[in-house]
Parts: structure tokens; sequence; C-alpha cells
């Protein structure tokens, strides 16, 4: 029983031995444990000593009143006695050993976490002054890094914004210019004349006939036969606007004593190869009265060969008449206003072909002329290009 409490107690020390090393709190949990069994093992053995006691007085009480009669009785209880006496001596045994064990390992264990807890405020210190150290050295980088790309990055927007202040200024020193350079054309003087013009044929000889096959889409809303043979109103033309602007396509820049819009002679076939010349104006009022423009044209249109001379206003006042040859013809127009001072009028003149001169192999000569004596407006007036952006009716 001793060299089995012996081994037991060898063998329980290995164990504690091991989980020290590897494992502390595996150890101290293990030592616990152990001590609560040993503790509940010696409560036992001590209740069984107090039994034996009880049980020994018992005997020995029974042994002086029948000593002589009770031999063979009491020699097996003595026996069993010593085994029970034995067994105990062993328990006390393996009890104080395991009692030194534990003892002596909660020495070491209360050794290993101080020298632990030594360890680990000085691994704690070195590490705290380990990195307050890095973090000064990353500081102090930082700071230079920031400094040389705050450098870069000074330099670089001054260059460029140099080199865009450079770009900037040789961009605008012409454009200084502009305004002085503009300021005598229609577009800064509202006082210089505008017009929209066309000139066109409307009918071919060679199998081609009227042309778009007599469709009024390219021809502001009239059939090109209207125009070629029909002596054709202005003012009956399509009352949209923008319609219009498919037709009148090209600019036209007079000065206050005139303009020549269309001159030309040609060689004919027919009376309706005709050609027509046509002129917009767009007028604003600036004031809040009507205000009158006399106009005082030159041109040719002729009725008999269905070229109709006509003019209007807004589509409400008309003007029309056949100039055989070369005619003046003078109109004032009523331009109306608003109370917002802007009111635009539209002006339309359109003059068709002369009378034709004859050729014996029946051919002829004809002439177109559209011309302004004088384009200056009176106070209150101005001309206005916004044939690009207008929308809505003209009439």
């Amino acid at each position: 029983m001793c060299a089995m409490a012996a081994l037991v107690a060898a063998a329980s020390a290995q164990q504690i031995d091991m989980a020290r090393e590897t494992d502390p709190v595996r150890f101290a949990n293990q030592a616990s444990t152990m001590m609560a069994a040993l503790q509940s093992d010696l409560q036992a053995a001590q209740s069984r000593v107090a039994a034996l006691r009880t049980n020994m007085n018992e005997l020995q009480s029974t042994a002086v009143a029948s000593a002589r009669g009770a031999t063979n009785a009491i020699t097996p209880l003595t026996r069993q006695t010593m085994a029970i006496a034995n067994s105990i001596v062993a328990d006390n045994t393996r009890n104080s050993l395991n009692l030194d064990i534990l003892q002596s390992t909660g020495v070491q264990i209360s050794s290993t976490i101080t020298s632990m807890g030594a360890e680990v405020g000085s691994s704690t210190s070195t590490l705290r002054a380990s990195m307050e150290e890095q973090l000064s050295q990353m500081q102090s980088v930082t700071s230079e890094s920031l400094a040389e790309v705050q450098e870069t990055i000074n330099a670089s927007v001054n260059a460029q914004v140099s080199t865009t202040m450079a770009t900037v200024s040789s961009t605008l020193t012409p454009l200084s210019r502009l305004g002085s350079a503009m300021a005598t054309t229609h577009y800064m003087s509202p006082s210089t004349p505008f017009f929209r013009w066309f000139m066109f044929h409307v009918y071919s000889n060679n199998n081609v006939g009227w042309f778009d096959g007599n469709n009024p889409r390219f021809f502001g809303g009239r059939h090109p036969s209207q125009w070629g043979d029909g002596n054709t109103n202005v003012w009956d033309m399509h009352p949209d606007i923008r319609y219009m602007g498919r037709l009148f396509t090209r600019r036209g820049v007079g000065t206050v004593s005139g303009a020549t819009v269309c001159s030309e002679t040609w060689y004919l076939y027919s009376s309706t190869d005709t050609k027509y010349c046509i002129a917009l104006f767009r007028i604003k009022n600036t004031q809040t009265r009507t205000i009158g423009w006399r106009t005082n044209w030159y041109g040719t249109g002729w009725s008999g060969w269905g070229n109709y001379q006509t003019a209007t206003m807004n589509g409400s006042q008309r003007w029309g008449g056949s100039c055989t040859w070369w005619c003046h013809r003078a109109y004032t127009w009523s331009i109306p206003a608003n109370s917002n001072r802007n009111r635009v009028s539209t002006v339309i003149f359109a003059n068709g072909m002369t009378h034709p001169n004859h050729y014996s192999d029946g051919h002829h000569i004809e002439t177109t002329f559209l011309g302004f004596d004088g384009l200056g407006l009176p106070s209150g007036l101005q001309y206005v290009d916004d044939m690009d952006s207008a929308s809505g009716r003209w009439r």
C-alpha cells in the first residue's frame, strides 16, 4: 500500500510538473481539484478511524466479558482490525505525501506567477519604450515627407498656374480687341441694317419641271408653280417663323444708305423659268407706341407672267403691284409696340422677274432685281438678328 501510494504520488507530481511547465492555469486547476479529492479522502479516513475506535471499544468490552469463550471469534476481528489499521496508515502516508507535493507545488506556482508577472512587466515596459521610440521616428519621418510633398505640390501648382495664366493672357489679348472691332458691326450696333434673303428658281426645262415635284416645303409654304405662274403673295407664306427660316438662309448687312440684295439677268426658254428675290427684316420696337418706318425700294415683278411684286408686315399690312421693267416703290409700315418695349415685327419683300425680251429663236432675256434706297431706322426701332432662335407665328 505504501509503494502504491508512492507511485501514485510520483505520477501525480509528474503530471503536475508537466502541467505547470506547459500551462500554468491548467496546472492550478488540477492542483485545486487534487487537493479537494485528498481532503475528501482524509475526511473519509477520519470517519473510518472513529468507527474503528468505536468497534475496538466494543470488542474490548466483549473480550473482557467472554475472553476465554470467544477466542475463535476475536481472532478474525483482530485480523480485520489490523488490515483496516494498515489501510488507514497507508492512506495517511499517501495523503501526507500528496499534501507535501501540493505545498511544494503551490510554492513553485507562486514563484512562477511572480516571475511571470515580473517578466510581463519588464516586457511591457520594454515594448512601450520601443513603441514610443518608433512612433517618434514615424512622426519625424512623416513630417519630413509631408513637407517634401507639400513643397512638390506647391511647385507643381505654381507652374501650372503660371502656364494657365500665360495661356489665358495670350487668349484674352486678341479678345480684348474684339469688342472694339465689333462695335461698328450689326452684332453690337442694332442700328446697322441686317436682313435675311434668298434668290431662287422654281422650274427647269430639262425634264425636271417644277422643283421638288411642285412641293411647297422648300419654298416658304408656297408651291413653285404659285411663285412661277401664280402671282403669289408673301402674306400667304407659311405662318411659322422657323418654317420660313428654311428659305431665308442667307444673311445680308447693308448701310443706312441702303443695300443691293439681288441683281441678275439670264437666258430662259419659257415663262415658267421664274427667278424670285426675297428679303426679310426683323424690326424691334423698343417703345410702347407704334412707330412708322418708311421704306423705299426698287425692283422687278411682272404680273403678266405670274411674277407679282408684293410686300407685307406681320401679314396684316400688305402691298402689291406689277412692274413691267423697273419700278420704284415706297411704303410706310406701322411697327407695333407692347408694354415690355420688345415687340418684334417681320417685314418681307418679294420681287419677281420683268417683262421678257423676246428673241426670234424663241428664247428670252430676263432680269430680277431688289434694292433698298436708305435703311436708316427712326428712333425707337432696331434691327434684330434672331432667325436662328425665333419661334412661333410671324403673322
